[in-house]
């Protein structure tokens, strides 16, 4: 069996494609980011980015098992909020929400080619759409006493702040590509 036939047979088969070998990957990506940088700016930032791209790029239902990915692997290694981990459980279920509305806003927002091109000025209210979505949670939680006065800051500002960043990051590399 030649190196071709060897892929075509393993990797690419038609019943699973290239497309799904591809968002795979960016599955494996996302996983990592959290676990390779613990500061929750630069992760942040980086996952927001790769959620706009890959709902940008791909259908919805293909990639929003990817919307879940981050936030699991903040929680099992613990690196980013440390000794808060076991509070970050209960924002969980928020964060994958705020995460799907990301990318279904942003695939909806881009279905179209002539909307592609105004990519800034759209882009930059779906972020706060999900930063909606995870403060109000977040406020609920902490009214509740569930969580620390620290997340009304994390899923607040720097939610707003990482989504914000990963939107611009996005556009300029949507122009760079024009």
């Amino acid at each position: 069996m030649n190196q071709n036939n060897f892929r075509e047979f393993f990797l690419f088969k038609n019943t699973f494609g290239k497309e799904n070998t591809k968002i795979l990957f960016w599955g494996a990506i996302v996983f990592c980011i959290p676990i390779i940088f613990s500061e929750q700016l630069i992760a942040g930032t980086i996952v927001n980015l790769l959620l706009i791209k890959s709902a940008f790029d791909y259908k919805t239902k293909k990639v929003f098992l990817l919307a879940l990915v981050p936030s699991t692997a903040t929680f099992l290694t613990g690196f980013i909020f440390g000794s808060l981990t076991e509070q970050l459980l209960l924002l969980i279920p928020f964060i994958w929400m705020g995460n799907l509305v990301l990318m279904f806003f942003t695939r909806k927002v881009f279905e179209k080619k002539k909307n592609r091109n105004n990519v800034s000025k759209k882009l930059f209210f779906i972020p706060v759409i999900k930063t909606a979505l995870l403060f109000v949670s977040t406020v609920v939680l902490f009214a509740f006493g569930l969580v620390p006065l620290a997340f009304l800051t994390i899923f607040g500002a720097i939610q707003l702040f990482t989504g914000e960043a990963g939107a611009i990051i996005f556009t300029f590399l949507q122009i760079r590509k024009k």
